[in-house]
């Protein structure tokens, strides 16, 4: 088992703005089976260094990789709701383009090519989030069978991975019609 706070491999998709993050990924286990994809809100600190071939993870990536780790999983894909990078979340409300350039074609793409994935957006804040939800939720229907949650808050919505203990069993989401 590799120790997450030391260098990994890992990759991202290759972005010249540096505000915007739309796809990190990273092995946890080489003897693990496929990959468990993550979709938070928005991306914070964790990226990938292609230059010092460093990987560097904030709570939520770390977090996540202890969840996939957990399960058996090989690797751990991480995609947002929004692909602005910022700490905090209310900024999302006040950027021109908090969405990035074809979020939406990164997350299908993922979609793909996961085996679980695990919605962990946390509560909608502002409608502009629940909306954004929703449409990413339309993205998630046709592969709905392999679509998960670690828990609901009272507004139905996901909580978010960082709230959480990756020692907790993540449950099967359904979608209301």
């Amino acid at each position: 088992m590799k120790n997450f706070k030391e260098n990994i491999e890992g990759w991202q998709v290759p972005n010249e703005l540096v505000e915007y993050r739309y796809r990190l990924g990273f092995e946890v286990n080489p003897n693990g089976k496929k990959c468990m994809t993550f979709i938070g809100l928005n991306p914070s600190d964790a990226h990938y260094d292609y230059r010092l071939k460093n990987l560097k993870l904030d709570k939520t990536a770390y977090i996540c990789s202890e969840f996939s780790l957990n399960e058996g999983f090989r690797e751990v894909e991480l995609l947002n709701l929004f692909a602005y990078r910022h700490k905090e979340k209310g900024v999302l409300l006040k950027v021109e383009d908090p969405l990035g350039e074809n979020n939406d074609e990164f997350i299908k793409n993922a979609v793909e090519k996961a085996d679980k994935i695990v919605v962990a957006w946390g509560r909608y804040f502002n409608s502009k989030i629940y909306e954004r939800a929703k449409e990413v939720e339309k993205i998630l229907k046709p592969p709905k069978n392999k679509v998960y949650c670690i828990r609901k808050n009272q507004d139905g919505s996901p909580t978010h991975a960082s709230r959480q203990s990756p020692k907790l069993k993540i449950e099967k989401l359904y979608f209301n019609n």
